[in-house]
């Protein structure tokens, strides 16, 4: 796995890479999955060949290795900032939503994306921000397909931020 995924991030355009075992059934014929993606969680059928030719040259002899491109699944997101009462609220919102778009760009497909994660993310943007409350979704996010990478467009990020 760790051969796989290697090489794929080895190809020049590759940010993501991530191996799917799960598909190995050898009794239907079964295959490993490599899902890849450009920075924007996409690729194109040029990088998903560079990706094959590079693969071919660490894969075991008799497994068949499947490359497939990656496919944005954009959700909207909510959450309340608590910060101290005086601080610079726009400096704070904006450091937050670029703290929530990195942590939600940084997942390869087929990742969860934890809400705990981004409310720790613009938790610690600065001291003056006190907690963060996610709102919507009320859960953890999964993609709906294994080649999909989970993104919160910053269009798509409602901040309300609250003065304590």
């Amino acid at each position: 796995v760790a051969a796989l995924e290697a090489a794929a991030l080895a190809v020049p355009g590759v940010s993501f890479a991530t191996v799917d075992e799960s598909t190995v059934a050898p009794e239907e014929g079964g295959y490993v999955s490599v899902y890849v993606g450009d920075p924007d969680a996409r690729a194109n059928s040029a990088l998903t060949a560079n990706v094959e030719t590079e693969i071919d040259l660490v894969r075991a002899a008799g497994v068949e290795v499947r490359v497939s491109a990656s496919e944005r699944e954009e959700f909207a997101m909510a959450a309340t900032l608590y910060v101290r009462t005086g601080s610079d609220l726009v400096s704070i919102q904006a450091a937050a939503v670029a703290a929530i778009g990195a942590y939600s760009d940084s997942l390869p497909p087929n990742k969860t994306f934890y809400l705990s994660a981004a409310a720790a993310a613009a938790h610690g943007v600065s001291a003056d921000v006190l907690g963060c409350e996610v709102t919507s979704p009320t859960a953890d996010q999964v993609p709906t397909l294994s080649y999909n990478a989970l993104r919160v467009p910053s269009t798509s990020l409602t901040l309300t931020i609250t003065e304590v």
